[in-house]
């Protein structure tokens, strides 16, 4: 972390403004570098353009749950969009219902899928209700490891 609290003008001299210009290229720099990297790592783990995970780092993602979920450390469900050709239809209408911390992903089939991290099965059902009411069918998977 790079703080300047102040830098008074009667103290502005050509070493404080190469100084500055120095930090400036740094940052900028490690900015565009992380930018790449974000964009290369998503497009291999992520579906077009989206934050829907590939099947394989879903298949990560349902393994950490229900590791959480055997050690009793947080509870999780999955829901099924059913009825769904086009992924990109559904994600698009209820991507806004969701928290952040929920996880989209697809299947081997390209069946989609909302892993609901800190959700109760009780507690899912009002999810799906709410799904349905703009007209997305959601079915509960009851085993997240047979999605």
């Amino acid at each position: 972390a790079i703080v300047i609290k102040e830098l008074p003008m009667e103290a502005c001299s050509r070493y404080s403004v190469n100084l500055l210009r120095t930090l400036l290229t740094l940052i900028s720099d490690s900015l565009e570098k992380a930018l790449r990297y974000d964009s290369a790592l998503r497009k291999n783990r992520y579906w077009k353009n989206t934050n829907i995970l590939n099947p394989a780092e879903f298949q990560k993602a349902i393994r950490l749950e229900e590791e959480k979920k055997n050690r009793q450390v947080a509870d999780s469900c999955l829901l099924k969009m059913c009825g769904a050709d086009d992924i990109a239809e559904p994600y698009q209408r209820a991507q806004k219902m969701f928290r952040e911390i929920d996880i989209w992903g697809l299947d081997e089939r390209e069946n989609l899928y909302v892993l609901l991290e800190n959700t109760t099965q009780e507690n899912a059902e009002y999810v799906r209700e709410r799904l349905q009411k703009i007209g997305i069918k959601a079915e509960k998977v009851t085993n997240l490891g047979n999605g």
